[in-house]
């Protein structure tokens, strides 16, 4: 019989053809490629491709460091179940940290077992929402009390390059009522559109945002759509602008489900777009620039039909908010901005000092034929809009649009 060389150490032997091996290494076997220098690598009882490999050129069995596998191999071979002897024998003893590390898009499933009752291991995709929300430019905290509890304040933090023409524009959305048979489309998605395309506009969300009717008679007859597409609408028109939302309150709409099963439906809203959620008014403060003003954010309640009866509605917060530069709420579908002067101590200067505090009743989105309003015999929702626009000197107004 032909006499060759081992491939290990280059005695002659007849064993073997191919990869001939001498008595002393007959029981290693063919590992593939050396990955530090390229030739035939052969191993006795070693993985195929671990951190420790036999290398040919060497012309023994010694064992070369190398690489650890890298993410994509790992990724590629857990695409379908593996046990963890299968696991072993491809990436070697320390196979479990490997496939433990961050694989962005999957998650790892390791509670399953396989018929012969083996644990099993697999990288499947995340889950992942079909809503995609730009990252935020602002910055917000969300303030705790002394018990570690939740308190219903946010401060907002909004970068100096945000301003333009040397303002921050704030808009406020309230009464929305989308769902509704009279809810204006038009006059909703050109505020998105003009939000959407303006850097220095930001949002505050109040409430009744969905009609949400329910089947006990409350709001049946205006509905155009089911509330579960009026709540999938609203992600989807919400989402282009969710990065600029500084906050949302719900309001008495969404509340009719909430009094019935607990499920709040803008709390749902919030949570898929990012946007922080309170259940109740809000207390905000917004600062930019070295300055800082502050907001107070409650839907509203009360269903005078007087101007007057109205603006005292909205201004009761005043018994009980400290002083506030904003005072916003919505519900009667009306349109006021209120400036009241407040005389203030001014801590600097030890003296006196003239404060505005306004107060804003934001219009809802409902036009007045086949309304409330029109059923209810009573005026047409006002028309237009109003924004809070915050200077980069500190000085700050509410105006109409």
């Amino acid at each position: 019989m032909e006499m060759q060389p081992c491939v290990i150490c280059g005695e002659q032997t007849s064993n073997g053809k191919s990869w001939p091996l001498c008595a002393k290494h007959s029981k290693y076997i063919y590992r593939g490629t050396c990955r530090i220098c390229g030739e035939w690598i052969y191993g006795k009882d070693l993985p195929a491709s671990t951190y420790h490999q036999a290398c040919v050129k060497r012309k023994e069995a010694v064992r070369v460091e190398v690489l650890p596998p890298s993410p994509e191999k790992i990724l590629h071979y857990l695409v379908r179940s593996r046990t963890g002897k299968q696991l072993q024998t491809m990436f070697g003893t320390g196979w479990e940290p490997l496939i433990r590390q961050k694989f962005p898009g999957f998650i790892l499933y390791d509670s399953l077992r396989n018929d012969y009752g083996e644990q099993i291991f697999i990288l499947l995709p995340e889950l992942l929402s079909k809503v995609k929300v730009k990252p935020k430019v602002w910055d917000g905290h969300i303030g705790v009390d002394s018990k570690g509890l939740l308190d219903p304040c946010l401060l907002v933090q909004i970068p100096v390059n945000a301003f333009r023409k040397h303002q921050l524009i704030v808009v406020p959305i309230f009464d929305v009522h989308l769902g509704h048979k009279s809810y204006r489309e038009e006059k909703f998605l050109s505020y998105i559109r003009w939000i959407k395309e303006n850097p220095n506009i930001f949002v505050i969300l109040g409430g009744d945002l969905m009609e949400n009717a329910l089947d006990d008679g409350r709001g049946m007859g205006y509905d155009s759509t089911a509330p579960k597409t009026q709540y999938d609408e609203l992600i989807d028109k919400l989402s282009p602008i969710a990065h600029k939302i500084l906050c949302s309150t719900p309001g008495n709409h969404e509340r009719r489900t909430y009094n019935r099963s607990g499920f709040e439906p803008s709390e749902f809203i919030c949570d898929k777009l990012k946007i922080p959620y309170f259940s109740g008014p809000i207390n905000m403060k917004v600062a930019s620039g070295g300055y800082d003003w502050t907001f107070y954010i409650h839907h509203g309640k009360g269903n005078s039909q007087t101007k007057g009866g109205k603006l005292n509605s909205a201004q009761r917060p005043h018994t009980f908010v400290d002083f506030i530069n904003f005072n916003i709420s919505g519900h009667v579908h009306d349109l006021m901005c209120d400036p009241e002067t407040v005389i203030r101590w001014d801590m600097e200067h030890m003296c006196l000092k003239f404060s505005t505090r306004w107060t804003v009743i934001v219009p809802g989105f409902l036009d007045w034929k086949d309304s409330y309003a029109y059923r209810g015999e009573m005026k047409p929702a006002a028309r237009g809009g109003v924004v809070c626009k915050l200077y980069d000197n500190g000085e700050y107004r509410a105006n109409l649009t």
